[in-house]
């Protein structure tokens, strides 16, 4: 996976670092001269030292051949303008670290992915998003049988605005348990309305689970 981050801050360094031990491309553009310089000594990536919005630095970085853009700066403006400019570039994979919450919806109008609060385990949030990890099995029963997992739902899950009921799970093999949702945990009544970003508490058949996951990270 060839990624590109922008903004080599505590954040996008720990990024980069992370996606570099997991044998991923890595392009890092960091705008502090000294601080590009020291990121090319110690990552094994390609380290830019420029200003992120700028087409012809995303170009040199190779946007047109990325899967991923994540933009990690500490300006929620700057993320955006560089989410624009991916999605303008038709990047797969655009996401973004959002420095204030409240402008978590400006970044959904967008079509980010994944915006993902600099309150939160932010290295590992975008590390797994990035990697199709979303999703996760907490506990087993009936002798491994029975799996309950926990499952993030992604900004373009095709699942996002539905209802529990609607989810289209075959309820033979899983049923959705809980909503957590920021910090708050809901029990899933049929009626409950699934939102982007939500972490869904379902109990799976073993056998299916896989499967459950696909069809709740399909797009």
């Amino acid at each position: 996976m060839y990624v590109i981050i922008a903004g080599g801050g505590n954040s996008g360094e720990a990024l980069a670092k992370s996606l570099v031990t997991e044998k991923e491309d890595v392009v890092l553009i960091e705008s502090d001269k000294e601080r590009a310089e020291r990121l090319a000594e110690e990552l094994d990536a390609l380290i830019i030292s420029g200003d992120s919005t700028n087409i012809d630095v995303l170009k040199d970085a190779g946007i047109e051949k990325a899967d991923a853009v994540v933009a990690m700066t500490g300006d929620d403006k700057t993320n955006l303008m560089i989410c624009e400019i991916a999605n303008q570039a038709k990047v797969k994979r655009v996401l973004a670290r959002i420095n204030e919450p409240e402008n978590e919806a400006l970044f959904i109008q967008a079509g980010v992915e994944s915006a993902i609060s600099s309150t939160s385990s932010i290295v590992t949030d975008f590390n797994n998003v990035l990697r199709g990890k979303g999703s996760k099995t907490v506990a087993t029963l009936a002798s491994g049988a029975i799996e309950v997992m926990e499952i993030y739902v992604g900004v373009k899950s095709k699942i996002v605005g539905k209802n529990v009921s609607e989810a289209g799970i075959d309820r033979n093999d899983a049923k959705i348990l809980s909503i957590e949702r920021k910090g708050e945990v809901i029990i899933a009544d049929d009626s409950r309305t699934i939102k982007k970003g939500d972490i869904l508490g379902v109990i799976a058949k073993s056998s299916s689970a896989k499967k459950v996951v696909e069809h709740f990270e399909k797009k």
